[in-house]
């Protein structure tokens, strides 16, 4: 992914990699993953690395739900937990809509409610796309934008 950001006559630009393993059983899908390969240079045009996160996954998969956490470990923090749940909307071959819900911890300093998550995913075929939002209270609410392509 490609990061920036501009300020009157200042810049500052990064880039970052992620990888992972994913393997999927009957029921139950697993997966490990490291992000935040990369750097980032400062306003001040100084370059540092960015922190890396190591997480690992669970999904129990049922007819047309889902429901699974993760643990992440980013360098620097304390180890964080999501768990959230995938409902399937619409599903007709290899096309699929499915709404998410979940909670991450970590971000409690930010309001009673942050840390809640909703969203949207669409398959098509071999490519999925997922929208989703993050409360964050007075951090903002991002909007995060994943694409995945399955081979």
């Amino acid at each position: 992914s490609n990061i920036g950001e501009s300020i009157s006559d200042k810049k500052s630009v990064g880039g970052a990699l992620a990888a992972g393993i994913f393997r999927r059983g009957k029921n139950v899908e697993v997966s490990a993953f490291l992000k935040n390969f990369g750097w980032m240079t400062e306003m001040d045009q100084k370059s540092s690395p960015l922190p890396l996160t190591a997480g690992f996954g669970v999904a129990r998969l049922f007819e047309s739900e889902e429901l699974g956490f993760t643990v992440l470990k980013t360098q620097g923090e304390n180890l964080s937990v999501s768990a959230g749940a995938e409902i399937s909307a619409f599903k007709r071959e290899k096309k699929s809509i499915r709404f998410l819900a979940g909670y991450e911890t970590g971000l409690e300093e930010a309001g009673s409610v942050a840390g809640f998550s909703a969203g949207a995913k669409f398959n098509f075929n071999s490519l999925s796309v997922c929208v989703s939002t993050l409360y964050c209270a007075d951090l903002g609410n991002p909007l995060r934008i994943s694409v995945g392509f399955a081979f």
